[in-house]
């Protein structure tokens, strides 16, 4: 079946957030099957039922794998289904996501390594991955896909020895295509058939632009060089190099592509300049053993349009360094008057403090700060967007503003150790769910009359807000 880069990245995801299954899985490097053709069965239970997977009629033709999937289980079958392949080194290097159902064919194209195959049945999102045991491949049999020659485009050329990939040339680097079942129709980078090989990428002075898929599963790359004449780097331009440990984007570069470095699960360090303005969605998706994020101003940093929120690394670093400086107790500087969406998704920071002139906290700012047990907020600010402060945790009390008018949807949402908030009488809407699953809240105070509260527009699922003890014409602020 044909599947394209999305539904690779959807399968990963879904895989990739129930980590401690799919880690056991893939250290083990023993495996439990036999040869092709033997079966593998697994029991387990999945809301108390029992359920078993079994893997059979495993079959290599060419450079195909194909086998079939079968599912029992005392309730009715329903959830997800993950294939997995392993390669001889024991690495994850593919998968793919099916429905769950009592059979289902499952087919791999464009293998030339494999050791063997596992499927992971999720019955319902709340719950851990069923695991089937591991079946043993033998690949001797696997076709290679066919080398393409080294070719010259515009005004790059490349060439590969000992391992170094350069790249040269004046200009943008061409645009490539990607399918993971390999298709001659479209265009791969023309190092792709060797890209196994690369373990470095040295990009010359002079390239302006890297191209979607240049260089996207180099598994064996660890060390790139990125030259201050680049201003964009392109689509999945480095995406599953897994063996990367840092990156360094330089100071000319404005733009971070979709997936540029998706599922680079290797990478401890990323340096991000003051020169990006855009970063796009996925962007650093699945970065897991991100240690250390560098930027060298709040400034510019506040600026950045984060296209999504998993556009910004900051959700996997565990320490974020400002100018070379490590933060925790953020304070941002006098002149930043809007802090961009997503600008700190996910920051391991302790507290925040807003300066007068900031006027506006966008979506999802401080979504994820699960360690911020306090926040200042000025009086400058007017609006606090869609979940600016979504799963802060550890926030115990929240004094908003007089200048607020409106507080948006999921604002606070999932702030469990909130106890209190203070409330201005200049707030007309409070948006839905802007105070949900905030099991703690007990009082409210608010500035206004008993009156007044009742004209505020209250959105829906803001029960723990409404059935707080309201403290009216509260003046100790």
């Amino acid at each position: 079946m044909k599947r394209k880069f999305l539904s690779i990245v959807l399968a990963l995801s879904m895989l990739l957030s129930f980590m401690p299954v799919a880690a056991d899985a893939a250290s083990d490097k023993d495996g439990d099957g036999g040869g092709i053709g033997s079966d593998s069965v697994s029991s387990g239970s999945h809301t108390g039922n029992s359920a078993k997977i079994n893997i059979s009629n495993t079959e290599i033709n060419g450079n195909t794998l194909s086998f079939t999937v079968e599912l029992s289980t005392d309730n009715s079958i329903q959830g997800t289904i993950l294939a997995v392949v392993y390669d001889s080194a024991g690495v994850l290097t593919d998968v793919q996501s099916y429905p769950a159902e009592e059979s289902t064919d499952i087919t791999f194209t464009n293998q030339t390594d494999i050791r063997s195959v596992k499927v992971f049945w999720q019955y319902d999102r709340s719950m851990p991955f069923l695991t089937s045991d591991r079946v043993e491949i033998l690949s001797e049999d696997l076709e290679a896909i066919p080398t393409q020659e080294p070719t010259t485009t515009s005004n790059i050329t490349w060439k590969l020895e000992d391992g170094v990939l350069t790249i040269s040339g004046t200009g943008n680097m061409d645009d490539y295509e990607y399918e993971h079942e390999y298709n001659p129709d479209i265009r791969y980078a023309p190092w792709y058939s060797d890209r196994e090989k690369i373990k470095s990428v040295i990009i010359e002075y002079g390239v302006t632009r890297i191209g979607n898929f240049a260089f996207m599963d180099c598994s064996s790359l660890t060390s790139i060089t990125i030259p201050d004449s680049v201003t964009t780097i392109g689509k999945c331009a480095f995406a599953h190099c897994i063996n990367m440990t840092s990156i360094s984007i330089p100071d000319s570069v404005t733009t971070i592509g979709k997936s540029a470095f998706f599922f680079c699960r290797g990478v401890t360090s990323i340096t991000i300049p003051d020169s990006v303005t855009t970063i796009d969605e996925d962007a650093f998706y699945h970065c897991p053993e991100l240690e250390n994020l560098y930027i060298p101003s709040l400034k510019k940093w506040c600026e950045i349009n984060f296209v999504s929120e998993s556009s910004n690394p900051m959700v996997y670093a565990k320490n974020l360094y400002v100018d070379n400086e490590p933060v925790t107790e953020l304070v941002i500087p006098d002149s930043v008057t809007s802090i961009g969406n997503y600008a700190f998704y996910g920051c391991k920071l302790t507290s925040v403090t807003i300066p007068d002139g900031v006027t506006t906290i966008g979506t999802r700012a401080f979504y994820l700060c699960r360690n911020l047990t306090s926040i200042t907020i000025p009086d400058s600010v007017t609006t606090i967007n869609f979940g600016a402060f979504d799963t802060c945790i550890r926030l115990t009390s929240i004094t908003i503003p007089d200048s607020v008018t409106t507080i948006g949807a999921c604002a606070f949402y999932r702030c469990t150790g909130l106890t209190s908030i203070t409330i201005p009488d200049s707030v007309t809407t409070i948006d839905d769910l802007a105070f949900s699953l905030c099991q703690r809240l007990e009082t409210v105070y608010y500035t206004g009359s008993e009156d007044k509260w009742n004209e505020i527009s209250i959105g829906y699922r803001n029960t723990k807000l409404t059935n707080a003890n309201i403290i009216y014409n509260y003046t100790d602020r």
